[in-house]
């Protein structure tokens, strides 16, 4: 809890002390890439990065990594997964601006279920079952990017996610796939 509290009050800093002279778009146009990472993850223990390298003035090849490890009641789960994302900026201006873009990730997945089996009324025996799968995404999205005070980058995206995986516990499969949201926050420093 206390790490939530600290994230959140560091995300509301930054953002309440960015002053107007601090805040207006760079007037720089030369950058070579961009790494940031989203602090909204870590408040329920979840990690990413992004390195985002410019390769043309309106393109950009986005390599990114995660990390979780996050409990909920009975559940557990770890990940860890990458990805690689192309951003097309409409006004050629990378890495800022609007931009569309599309993604390819792979995600390990390792889940642990605690459960109850009652085999009498005075014997009841507490059972861990677990598994692990690969998860595949792929993901269309749009954008803005921000970069101000010369080097400060903020990032928010929004799109749609097609997601394919599935993990067996016990006699149960758990289908993990189908359209859902993909949204996007990070904070960096373009270089």
């Amino acid at each position: 809890m206390s790490k939530r509290i600290v994230v959140s009050v560091i995300v509301v800093l930054t953002v309440l002390s960015c002053g107007e002279a601090l805040c207006q778009e760079a007037e720089k146009t030369d950058w070579s890439g961009v790494v940031s990472f989203n602090p909204l993850g870590l408040v329920i223990g979840a990690a990413n990065v992004n390195y985002e390298r410019v390769l043309s003035p309106g393109s950009a090849i986005v390599v990114s990594g995660a990390f979780g490890k996050i409990g909920s009641g009975d559940w557990d789960w770890t990940t860890l997964g990458g990805g690689l994302a192309l951003k097309k900026y409409a006004m050629q201006h990378a890495p800022r601006g609007v931009y569309l873009g599309g993604s390819a990730n792979v995600l390990y997945i390792d889940a642990e279920y605690e459960t109850y089996d009652i085999s009498d009324i005075w014997d009841i025996e507490r059972k861990k079952e677990s598994d692990s799968s690969v998860f595949f995404s792929l993901s269309g999205m749009v954008g803005y990017q921000w970069i101000v005070g010369g080097a400060f980058a903020i990032d928010l995206a929004g799109g749609i996610s097609y997601y394919i995986g599935e993990l067996e516990l016990g006699d149960s499969e758990i289908p993990l796939q189908g359209i859902g949201p993909y949204l996007g926050f990070g904070l960096g420093y373009a270089f």
